[in-house]
């Protein structure tokens, strides 16, 4: 069962930041889960919210400012003493994704996680996110997913040939059946809504279950025995080994 690092290690770094990434690289993982949203000169940046304003000590929307201006930010500022040998201060602004890809040369797998935005912002992500997993060869090492069926046509109507996967949570009434109409490969569901019927309908779906966000890692046998692919935590560090 693979750990994947949520947000690089959300409760041991700084999100979504190129220092966060190489925390999570210094504890041997190479698996991770990021967030895409487009900047005002459409570059694909990596942040969760559709503002600055939690992660930075700025306020606005991405889609606002440049990707430089991103990369500027102080995205550390709730983690006022951190430090990484090496990674200064300068590597926690919000990073392009080329550049977290382009930086890590031992990465074993990554769910690209697309927000909603409006339609026009989500096929430019689409065709731009097919483009940049081709450019960096990640075959099947890089994972699509988003909650928002309308990305996933974007993805179909572009023949993505990129793995998808569904991100499911209590609001998705039938996630597997959805899963499956989207034609996705992944089912990255809220643990918390997971059983071992699930995984075992999921499986005959013929879906790779990825779980988030499980920071309670006496689930870790649990999760196993069920046949869960993998766990995405925002404590990598708690839990036991990783692939």
């Amino acid at each position: 069962m693979k750990i994947i690092g949520h947000r690089g290690a959300k409760g041991e770094a700084p999100e979504n930041t190129l220092a966060g990434f190489a925390y999570l690289r210094s504890l041997g993982i190479h698996h991770v889960e990021l967030d895409i949203h487009l900047s005002v000169d459409k570059q694909l940046v990596v942040i969760h919210d559709d503002t600055v304003d939690r992660t930075t000590n700025q306020s606005g929307k991405v889609r606002d400012f440049t990707a430089d201006q991103l990369a500027n930010m102080n995205a550390h500022h709730q983690w006022p003493n951190w430090s990484l040998p090496n990674h200064p201060a300068s590597e926690t602004g919000i990073p392009r994704l080329a550049k977290v890809l382009t930086a890590w040369h031992e990465l074993k797998s990554i769910q690209l996680e697309v927000k909603s935005a409006p339609k026009a912002e989500l096929a430019i992500i689409a065709r731009d996110l097919i483009q940049l997993c081709e450019d960096f060869k990640l075959g099947e090492r890089g994972i699509i997913t988003s909650s928002s069926e309308q990305f996933h046509q974007c993805l179909s109507e572009l023949h993505c040939k990129q793995p998808t996967g569904l991100v499911a949570d209590s609001r998705v009434q039938n996630p597997i059946q959805t899963a499956k109409d989207l034609n996705c490969d992944y089912l990255c569901l809220d643990w918390k809504l997971c059983n071992d019927e699930m995984v075992a309908a999921a499986s005959n779906a013929k879906l790779t279950v990825s779980l988030w966000t499980a920071n309670d890692a006496s689930w870790f046998k649990t999760f196993e025995n069920w046949g869960i692919d993998s766990v995405i935590t925002d404590v990598p560090s708690k839990w036991p080994g990783s692939l």
